[in-house]
């Protein structure tokens, strides 16, 4: 991820645009492109309003971790449907066809997409306690915050932010619990 320094994204500062394909809204939270113009990776959150077909992303991977409340199937080619529920991350290839069904009605997906062939990623839910605190280990590319409340770099950090190449590690909540998507990306080659 290199020295980048650590920024807190604010959902409410973030500016929607129409998904690539046009059948949605995402909000570009941060990415990082190559010397050649190609994507490395982007991390955004879109709207999942009605049943569409998601957008075409060449040569990459995805990582979708819903942050609304209602669950979504995937129809990814003609393989068996893949059900995606609330703070799972869900991977699955970037560039082949696939449909987004609501299950229960309106959503929000948390996305993290790669360029295969130069990154890998992972994202992992992290839930805490309420007047509690957590701490990170390692290094990760970005933290989410998906529900609740924590204070971070002497800062709050509420639902829909997201602590970009964070430097402090230890979250604290105040009465009320919180959950945290944990985004790790990394070179492979």
């Amino acid at each position: 991820m290199g020295n980048a320094r650590s920024a807190i994204v604010r959902f409410t500062d973030l500016a929607p645009r129409p998904w690539p394909n046009g059948r949605g809204v995402t909000r570009d939270v941060a990415n990082r492109m190559a010397s050649d113009g190609s994507r490395d990776w982007l991390i955004s959150i879109a709207e999942l309003v009605e049943d569409a077909e998601f957008s075409h992303y060449e040569g990459c991977n995805r990582i979708l971790t819903l942050v609304g409340e209602n669950p979504i199937d995937l129809q990814i080619d003609d393989l068996a449907p893949l059900r995606c529920n609330p703070r799972v991350p869900a991977h699955f290839p970037g560039d082949r066809p696939t449909k987004c069904k609501l299950a229960g009605g309106v959503s929000r997906a948390f996305n993290v997409i790669f360029n295969r062939a130069r990154m890998m990623g992972a994202v992992s839910s992290l839930a805490i306690a309420g007047n509690h605190e957590a701490e990170v280990s390692r290094r990760p590319a970005a933290i989410h915050c998906a529900a609740g409340t924590v204070m971070v770099q002497g800062d709050a950090l509420r639902p829909g932010d997201t602590l970009v190449a964070p430097q402090d590690h230890l979250f604290r909540t105040g009465e009320m619990p919180a959950a945290l998507l944990v985004v790790d990306l990394w070179e492979t080659g």
